[in-house]
């Protein structure tokens, strides 16, 4: 697999607003937005960090989360499943192949289970709404 994009972004990039974490990790996901517009851009789902996870100041030297309990590759998971992507882990799409089969499945109540602890739903940054607006 060439890139990697981890699952919960597909909810994150659409509704990506030129805030984040630090300044370098704002770089990093611009760069990354720009590339996945190309429809010739494939990348592949998992649940692990990925190339918007390159940098994020939660990411250790040993590329993992720093989260307690990795709750974020929980999140992936289950979001894999929610969203019937289980079989496609490991397939190369572009990214907005990957937002087409998301659509097929996602509902109000998937994005908020998934998102509902993150620092930017809870800001107001985020929503079902705004997510289903913005990945058309």
């Amino acid at each position: 697999m060439k890139q990697k994009l981890r699952v919960h972004h597909l909810l994150c990039i659409p509704l990506y607003q030129g805030s984040g974490y630090s300044t370098p990790f704002c770089d990093n996901m611009e760069q990354m937005i720009g590339e996945l517009s190309d429809p010739k851009k494939k990348v592949g789902l998992v649940c692990e960090p990925d190339m918007i996870c390159q940098g994020c100041p939660n990411l250790t030297s040993q590329n993992t989360c720093r989260d307690e309990n990795n709750h974020v590759a929980f999140k992936d998971r289950k979001l894999l499943r929610d969203l019937n992507l289980e079989e496609t882990e490991g397939e190369e799409k572009s990214f907005s192949e990957w937002i087409t089969l998301v659509k097929k499945n996602m509902t109000k109540e998937i994005f908020e289970a998934s998102c509902r602890n993150c620092r930017w739903f809870q800001e107001g940054l985020c929503s079902y709404e705004a997510w289903c607006e913005k990945s058309k």
